[in-house]
């Protein structure tokens, strides 16, 4: 799939607030309103765990953190 698709389908799953920091490619470990973009999922679990680890910059529950598969919501 073309880069730019996998942030346009990320934008359309988590919406118009949710801030895309970096990456492109089809894993999104996130929280509803921060994602970044991964192209495998084992790039994104060391993303994901870093992102557990600090909660957000602390704005967060790691607890509330998943990992998306973009080309399963399509």
């Amino acid at each position: 799939m073309a880069r730019s698709a996998w942030k346009k389908i990320a934008r359309k799953y988590f919406g118009k607030k949710a801030v895309h920091h970096f990456g492109d490619g089809q894993f999104a470990p996130c929280r509803e309103l921060h994602y970044s973009l991964r192209p495998t999922w084992e790039e994104a679990q060391p993303t994901k765990a870093f992102v557990d680890r600090t909660g957000c910059g602390g704005e967060c529950n790691p607890r509330s953190h998943y990992m998306v598969d973009l080309a399963q919501v399509e």
